[in-house]
C-alpha cells in the first residue's frame, strides 16, 4: 500500500475512538485526524460546510469515522471522496436517514441484522464486519502498584444503564392498555433469558406499533421510513423493550454478585447494596487496567444488538481479561465458548459460572489467555482493517 494514500479520521463530540487508525497505519496509510464537536447524528448544513472545509485542508483520499454521520456523508458526497464508516452501535438510527443512500458511502457493521435492514433501503455498499481490538496499544499495558490497589477485584462491570434513552418511561402512562400489555408481556417473557433466538422483534402488533408512534411521534423524526411497520418495530422494540430489559438485567447481574468484591463503573447515580459504585473510566488509559485486574469481567449485550458481538468483548479480551457474557449465537461464529470466553443463558447459569471461575483460578486464567491469543491472531485492528481494505479494493475504491 502506497504511503501516498491518506485517510482522515473524523471524531465527534460523542464518539472519540481512534483505534482503527492504528490498523490503517499498520497497513501502510498516511493518517490524519479531524477533531470536531459535531454530534455523529448531525444532518445540519452548517456542520456539513464545516466538514467540507476541514477535509479539504487535509488533502486526503478517503474519510473514516466510527458510526455513520449524515453530515459527514453529505460532505464526502460533494467532495467526491469515499466515506468509510464502521458501525459499532445497534440500532444506529442515522443509518435510516436519506444520506445513507449517498454513493460515497462504504458502511461496515458488526451486526448481521443491521446490514439486512439497511439493504432494505436500497443501500448496496454495506457489509458485515466484526469489531476488533488494539493489540498494538494493549500489549504495552503498564500496571503500577497503585493500579493493582485501585482496580483489582473479583468482578467488574463497565457500562451504563442508559436510563435517559429508555422510551418505556415516556410512553407507559400514555399508550392504550392493550399496547402496554403487549410490550410488558414481551419484557416478562425475555427477562433473564438468552437462547440466541429472537423473541423481541417482529412481535408487537401493527396496532401497538402505530399507537406507540402516535404517542411518541417525535421518536421517528428525520428518518426515511417512519411509516414503515418494519422500521417502527425496530424503533420501538429497541427503545421501549430492549433498553428497559438491558437496564433491569444489568442491575440484576451486578446485584446477584454483591457477596463478592464487585466494582460497577458507571455514569448512572445508582446504589446497590454490597457493590462499589465507581466513576466511569477512560477508554484508552484506565479501562484496559480494569479488564486485566478484574478476575471476571461481565458483559451484558444490549438487546438491540440482534446479531453481533459488541466492541466491549473485544476490548476485554484484547486486554487479557476474562469475559463472562450473555449468550449470543455470533459468539460461536468467531470464538470457542469455554476456551476463549464464557457465557450464560440465564441467571441460574450466571451464578454457577461466577462461582466456578472464582474457585478455579487455573481454568479462569486459561480462558483469559486463550481469548487474548485468539483476538491477537484474528481480530487485531491490523487484521480487521486489512479485510476492510480487501473489500474496498474489490469494490474498486482502492487500486
Amino acid at each position: 500500500m502506497s504511503k501516498q494514500l491518506k485517510i482522515s479520521n473524523v471524531s465527534f463530540s460523542n464518539i472519540q475512538l481512534g483505534d482503527a487508525m492504528w490498523g490503517f497505519y499498520e497497513n501502510g496509510f498516511d493518517i490524519s485526524h479531524i477533531i470536531t464537536e459535531i454530534n455523529v447524528g448531525s444532518t445540519n448544513a452548517e456542520d456539513e460546510e464545516y466538514l467540507i472545509k476541514k477535509i479539504k485542508d487535509e488533502n486526503c483520499n478517503l474519510v473514516f469515522s466510527y458510526d455513520f454521520c449524515p453530515a459527514l456523508s453529505s460532505a464526502c458526497e460533494k467532495l467526491g471522496l469515499p466515506y468509510i464508516s464502521w458501525i459499532y452501535d445497534a440500532p444506529h438510527y442515522t443509518l435510516y436517514t436519506e444520506q445513507v443512500k449517498n454513493d460515497c458511502n462504504y458502511i461496515f457493521s458488526f451486526d448481521h441484522c443491521q446490514v439486512e435492514n439497511v439493504k432494505k433501503l436500497g443501500v448496496n455498499h454495506i457489509y458485515y464486519h466484526p469489531m476488533a481490538t488494539n493489540i498494538s496499544r494493549t500489549s504495552g499495558l503498564y500496571i503500577s502498584p497503585e493500579d493493582e490497589k485501585k482496580y483489582t477485584c473479583d468482578i467488574s462491570f463497565v457500562g451504563d444503564l442508559h436510563v435517559k434513552f429508555i422510551s418505556y418511561y415516556a410512553v407507559d402512562s400514555l399508550v392504550k392498555d392493550s399496547t402496554k400489555k403487549e410490550y410488558q408481556e414481551i419484557i416478562k417473557h425475555n427477562y433473564g433469558k438468552w437462547d440466541g433466538e429472537n423473541h423481541i422483534f417482529n412481535v408487537l402488533s401493527k396496532d401497538a406499533l402505530h399507537d406507540l408512534k402516535e404517542t411518541y411521534h417525535k421518536e421517528t423524526d428525520g428518518v426515511i421510513v417512519d411509516d414503515e411497520d418494519w422500521f417502527l418495530d425496530e424503533l420501538f422494540s429497541s427503545r421501549v423493550v430492549c433498553a428497559f430489559l438491558a437496564m433491569r438485567e444489568r442491575l440484576e447481574m451486578v446485584a446477584r454478585s454483591a457477596k463478592y468484591d464487585v466494582k460497577f463503573y458507571t455514569r448512572e447515580g445508582v446504589t446497590i447494596e454490597g457493590v462499589e459504585i465507581c466513576p466511569p473510566v477512560s477508554y484508552l488509559e484506565e479501562m484496559p487496567k480494569v479488564f486485566y485486574l478484574s478476575r471476571i469481567n461481565l458483559n451484558s449485550t444490549s438487546r438491540g444488538i440482534r446479531a453481533g458481538i459488541p466492541l466491549r468483548i473485544f476490548d476485554i479480551m484484547g486486554s487479557g481479561g476474562f469475559v463472562l457474557t450473555n449468550y449470543q449465537k455470533e459468539l460461536e461464529e468467531h470464538f470457542t465458548v469455554g476456551k476463549d470466553l464464557e457465557v450464560f443463558h440465564d441467571f441460574k447459569e450466571y451464578d454457577e459460572k461466577v462461582v466456578y471461575y472464582l474457585t478455579h483460578e487455573d481454568e479462569r486464567l486459561r480462558v483469559a489467555i486463550n481469548g487474548y491469543k485468539t483476538v491477537k491472531e484474528k481480530y487485531s485492528y491490523t487484521e480487521q482493517v486489512k479485510r476492510m481494505i480487501d473489500i474496498l479494493r474489490n469494490e474498486g475504491v482502492l487500486s
